[in-house]
């Protein structure tokens, strides 16, 4: 495992998918040096979007663009956390608060492009988190 640094984060961004590629540039955007980026990331994964430490993820505006201009590749990452749901017979996401993406869905609410963009963001980040050494 390596030390987190910008560059070795940079490093990453060479081989990862668009969406990867969004929210690392998201990460590399803030201007914090490298130390206190690494404790962005993990309270990005401890608290979550939610908490409102994404800048670029604060409102219903900033979610529902970064989820349509990402819709393939966040609805491709999220089908990977997908779950049986033997009562409604089909694959589900919950979510937050009671709230459930269907696997066939195509069209989404602000709330449900809300939670999925913070649900990918948060686990870009963890995925992030398994390089570095802490």
């Amino acid at each position: 495992m390596k030390k987190f640094t910008k560059k070795n984060l940079k490093e990453i961004k060479k081989n990862s998918t668009k969406l990867e590629r969004t929210v690392i540039n998201s990460l590399l955007n803030t201007g914090l040096n490298s130390e206190d980026l690494f404790l962005h990331i993990h309270d990005v994964c401890k608290w979550g979007c939610e908490m409102g430490c994404v800048s670029d993820l604060i409102t219903y505006t900033d979610t529902e663009k970064f989820f349509n201009n990402n819709r393939k590749d966040i609805l491709y990452l999220a089908r990977q956390y997908f779950n049986w749901n033997v009562e409604e017979n089909n694959y589900v996401l919950e979510l937050k608060y009671g709230i459930v993406c269907r696997e066939n869905q195509v069209k989404f609410t602000k709330i449900e492009k809300n939670y999925l963009s913070w649900f990918v963001y948060e686990t870009i980040c963890s995925y992030i988190l398994t390089y570095f050494e802490d």
